[in-house]
């Protein structure tokens, strides 16, 4: 099984464009992953997943790429404390969540859809 995600972007972006695009004053997670993710967006990045018997999840960047990031804290502190983890990926037509369980030296993925699409190997 594999499960991958991928952000590309084009080549010619400059410093100049990201300076374009100023954040308000703000230390909070949440609204800085959400300004980070709609400026990738505007200059042209795309956002991949796959995984699970799917080739593509169908996901965007502004949106989409922003609920996986603001969730990888707490996914990166349950892997660290105690080999656990999950990743809800609740856009709408996506609705599945990817848990992540230490076994050893590697980790096993779950995946559970909330729709009717069914994820293979099966949860």
């Amino acid at each position: 099984m594999t499960f991958e995600f991928s952000l590309s972007c084009p080549s010619e972006i400059t410093t100049s464009i990201l300076a374009s695009a100023p954040l308000e004053d703000s230390d909070e997670y949440e609204y800085l992953v959400m300004r980070a993710c709609g400026i990738l967006s505007d200059i042209g990045c795309k956002f991949h997943i796959a995984g699970f018997g799917s080739e593509d999840w169908g996901f965007d960047v502004s949106y989409d790429m922003s609920t996986l990031m603001e969730q990888l804290p707490e996914l990166l502190e349950g892997l660290a404390s105690d080999g656990r983890g999950e990743i809800d990926f609740y856009s709408q037509g996506v609705e599945r969540t990817v848990t992540f369980e230490r076994v050893g030296e590697a980790y096993a993925l779950h995946c559970h859809s909330r729709t009717n699409w069914k994820p293979s190997p099966g949860s």
